[in-house]
């Protein structure tokens, strides 16, 4: 949930595993996570505490550190836009989750919604500024920094979930799945394309969490435990999304599955699955908005204009979402491309241009072979591995 678009994310991921094979795909996607999502999450954390300062500042000491070039640089400015636009989508699908849940509410346990009819209405603009007004405001009284409070969310958000699982595997049970050819390349890609996410790749949040964290928390054990808490979501979402994943039209674009697949799905299921679903969806994505804030938040708090700086940031936000009203389903294409441009800038730096003495302090892995390990890792395989797929990807897909 803090590193990704949470509960979205997850649904994406399950509907592209059943795509896939289903628990088949499991495996894949498991190579996927240690090869290229838990060295590209290391490598954040390390940068940030490493510098233990915001973004900008921070990267520009850790260049003068290394004697690297000042384009280097150019990372922390992409991982601030991304963090913008990222948190654009999020409030796009608050927004949509909570217009879902009010046309729920007053159709009397009609919920199947038009799409196209609900585009021209006020009222989900209006929840797009409500969302950003929410997660700005959230993420300037530093709800982030208060554990209890973001594991009460994250408990919520489960609780809801394991019920709508048990509501669902009740109504339809497990569905059957063959297991597919584990050798074929596509479901390789795939595993790997929906793995780059979770590793956050340079968005910045594990950065800015290696910053607020004590020095205290080691890296690896807060890498593995949010693994292990992204990996219940996901195996809970598979339960949700199993008996119906195959009505999906495009699992890969997140923002068509959650407003146009997912609601003809639900439509035809149960009404308590669909008010848990959207529920869920609707605190994950504020908590994902206030994560993705956190890095602009530090930002502007360490040059002392944070109260200005939130309120330009909204006005911007809301322009975006404005936006977003025309051209809604090129957001998550560009977030895609810049991710993988920023992924493969920070293996770059952390691998090649990084002091090796450095890096093994910040990263205080417990043995000497694992910190080998992952170095090999982020050095060679995981930028050969983001360019073979952006390869694969744009030059027809997979």
């Amino acid at each position: 949930m803090l590193t990704t678009l949470g509960l979205g994310q997850s649904l994406q991921v399950a509907v592209v595993a059943w795509h896939h094979g289903g628990w088949a795909f499991l495996p894949p996607l498991l190579v996927a996570l240690l090869l290229v999502a838990l060295p590209l999450r290391l490598s954040e954390s390390l940068l940030g505490r490493r510098a233990q300062r915001a973004l900008l500042p921070g990267m520009a000491a850790l260049t003068r550190e290394a004697d690297a070039p000042r384009f280097y640089r150019a990372w922390a400015w992409g991982t601030l836009l991304f963090s913008l636009l990222a948190c654009a989508l999020a409030s796009m699908i608050n927004a949509w989750s909570l217009t879902y849940l009010f046309h729920l509410a007053g159709s009397g346990g009609h919920f199947a919604l038009d799409y196209n009819a609900a585009m021209m209405r006020w009222g989900i603009l209006l929840s797009w500024v409500l969302s950003v007004g929410v997660g700005l405001t959230l993420s300037h009284h530093g709800v982030l920094r208060l554990p209890r409070a973001l594991h009460t969310v994250a408990a919520a958000v489960l609780t809801m979930l394991v019920i709508a699982a048990a509501v669902q595997v009740a109504h339809t049970g497990f569905g059957d799945s063959a297991w597919p050819r584990i050798g074929r390349a596509s479901t390789w890609w795939a595993a790997l394309a929906v793995a780059l996410p979770w590793g956050g790749g340079g968005v910045g949040l594990w950065y800015v969490a290696a910053v607020l964290m004590p020095t205290s928390v080691a890296l690896p054990h807060l890498a593995t435990r949010a693994f292990a808490w992204q990996g219940l979501l996901l195996l809970l979402a598979m339960l949700i999304v199993a008996p119906s994943a195959v009505l999906i039209a495009d699992p890969r674009a997140l923002l068509s599955f959650l407003m146009l697949d997912l609601p003809n799905v639900l439509a035809s299921g149960s009404v308590v699955v669909a008010i848990l679903v959207y529920a869920s969806l609707l605190l994950a994505s504020w908590v994902a908005m206030v994560a993705l804030l956190e890095p602009l938040r530090l930002e502007l708090e360490e040059r002392d204009w944070s109260v200005p700086g939130l309120m330009a940031c909204l006005a911007l936000a809301i322009l975006v979402a404005t936006a977003l009203l025309i051209l809604p389903w090129h957001l998550h294409r560009l977030l895609q491309a810049l991710q993988w441009l920023l992924a493969i800038g920070l293996a770059i730096f952390v691998g090649w241009a990084m002091k090796i003495s450095h890096a093994r302090k910040a990263l205080a892995l417990p043995q000497e072979s694992l910190y080998n390990a992952w170095r090999v890792t982020v050095r060679i395989i995981v930028p050969l591995a983001l360019l073979t797929l952006a390869w694969q990807q744009w030059g027809g897909g997979f």
